[in-house]
């Protein structure tokens, strides 16, 4: 199944822009066991579990807005985003962050004094990446070409402070080793999915 997966998947990565760890939040007014949460972002979710030995259910939603809209309406314990997705309700107030999921601090005013879940005696990294791709069977000419354009943009400093604002570090990937990235995060996540077993539910 998995190479059947990889070899039909229709598009093929050009490039990645930016990296982030992933951010554990939860309301907050909530004070709750580490025991038996319901959260969701499923590899994450199994990698907290296994660290924390905890009976966490890992809940699938169609999105970071509603995992989001889950949490603040009381349906779930836990959510597991990037910074962009959280960050105005961190900014609100609404939402607090319990750990970075990165090996050190984020940049950016709202997020450089939450600390990272290794600062706080866990071994939990997990990192989401963001670029850009493309339909299968493109030209390499075109596919070094926007790899060019894609280069040029993140050296500017206008840019890169933009999306340090929102969480992210710059981190520049060219098509062949985006693309392997993401061949073998589709293997770790079938893995995952696998782990999960009846511990997954689909919202």
């Amino acid at each position: 199944m998995r190479k059947s997966f990889r070899l039909f998947w229709p598009v093929i990565y050009l490039a990645v822009f930016i990296a982030a760890g992933f951010m554990i939040i939860t309301l907050s007014d909530t004070s709750f066991s580490r025991q038996q949460m319901k959260a969701n972002a499923e590899d994450v979710v199994t990698l907290t579990a296994d660290v924390l030995d905890s009976d966490i259910k890992s809940i699938a939603f169609d999105g970071g807005s509603a995992a989001i809209a889950a949490l603040l309406g009381n349906n779930i314990d836990v959510t597991v985003q990037t910074p962009a997705d959280c960050k105005q309700y961190l900014e609100s107030g609404d939402l607090k962050c319990l750990a970075v999921l990165s090996s050190e601090r984020l940049k950016g005013e709202i997020f450089k004094d939450i600390p990272t879940a290794i600062e706080q005696g866990y071994d939990l990294v997990s990192e989401c990446y963001q670029g850009c791709g493309a339909a299968k069977g493109q030209d390499p000419e075109v596919i070094a070409y926007y790899e060019k354009c894609f280069q040029e943009a993140l050296a500017d400093s206008e840019v890169q402070a933009a999306i340090e604002n929102m969480g992210f570090e710059v981190l520049y990937e060219d098509h062949a080793t985006y693309q392997a990235r993401w061949e073998s995060t589709a293997e770790s996540f079938a893995t995952i999915l696998e782990t999960l077993g009846d511990r997954l539910i689909i919202a």
